[in-house]
């Protein structure tokens, strides 16, 4: 019963991690004298967020193991286990229907997150006219 409780609450971590995105950082490329430098590679580091989840599941895990032995499978907070599982399947849902309307905001709404000046000239390309840039 306790390893289909972990199961569950691993995979729900997972679909958890999955809604999460990861910050990409791209390390700057050091030369060395006489060495060619391959490109960086972009690695990744996960929010707080996810280490605290990461804690949490494992004394999730710690409890769901203990309460095989024994106890009556409360939380913490005095939630049933179900509750708990529950709660964090909305949360999934929650999460999913935020990625989406992110992704569908931008599609739809391209010029959202553009400064004015870029706005302008897309409007400008929209009817015909071509504005030179201002930059240069």
């Amino acid at each position: 019963m306790a390893s289909a409780k972990g199961q569950q609450v691993l995979s729900l971590y997972r679909a958890i991690l999955r809604e999460l995105p990861p910050i990409i950082i791209r390390p700057i490329a050091t030369q060395k004298a006489g060495f060619p430098t391959a490109p960086p590679q972009p690695r990744t580091r996960r929010l707080p967020l996810h280490e605290q989840l990461r804690l949490h599941v494992k004394s999730v895990a710690k409890t769901a193991t203990a309460s095989s032995t024994g106890e009556n499978g409360a939380s913490q907070d005095g939630e049933s286990d179900n509750a708990v599982i529950l709660r964090t399947r909305q949360l999934i849902r929650y999460l999913e229907a935020q990625r989406s309307y992110a992704e569908l905001l931008e599609r739809y709404n391209a010029g959202l997150y553009e400064d004015n000046g870029e706005r302008i000239r897309r409007a400008a390309r929209r009817v015909g006219l071509e504005i030179a840039d201002s930059s240069t």
